[in-house]
């Protein structure tokens, strides 16, 4: 398909193709590409997006999150044994603190259930729970 201007329905389709196209590319490299948002007008289309290392030289799994989450952590009055270890929210949900989001202003700290739903709160929320 040829695109002489961009629209949303192009934008949308081009992106989509791009990222399938982008995460083969990564994978070849051993690397997770990770898409970000895109801004067409009718002659350009811009796209951000990163790829994340996913082995160490070691063979270890890399995880972009939890690596995230030692180097912030002390910053927001959190400990660092406290990734991979659970609490039972108000809710009685019991969550795992699994990382950091670094692109988020408020929620920063990953939190995943049983099931691997992920969630996302904030520091004051984990520190809530985990120091009771």
């Amino acid at each position: 398909m040829k695109i002489t201007r961009f629209d949303a329905n192009s934008a949308a389709s081009f992106h989509s193709e791009f990222d399938s196209r982008l995460r083969a590319l990564a994978a070849e490299f051993g690397l997770k590409y990770v898409p970000g948002n895109g801004k067409y007008a009718p002659a350009t289309f811009k796209l951000k997006g990163s790829f994340v290392v996913t082995e160490t030289l070691t063979g270890e799994k890399f995880d972009l999150e939890a690596t995230e989450y030692r180097l912030h952590c002390l910053a927001y009055g959190m400990k660092i044994e406290w990734l991979s270890q659970s609490f039972t929210s108000q809710n009685g949900i019991k969550l795992t603190v699994k990382g950091w989001d670094t692109r988020q202003r408020k929620n920063k700290v990953i939190l995943a259930d049983a099931g691997g739903k992920q969630y996302k709160a904030s520091p004051e929320y984990v520190k809530l729970y985990m120091n009771k």
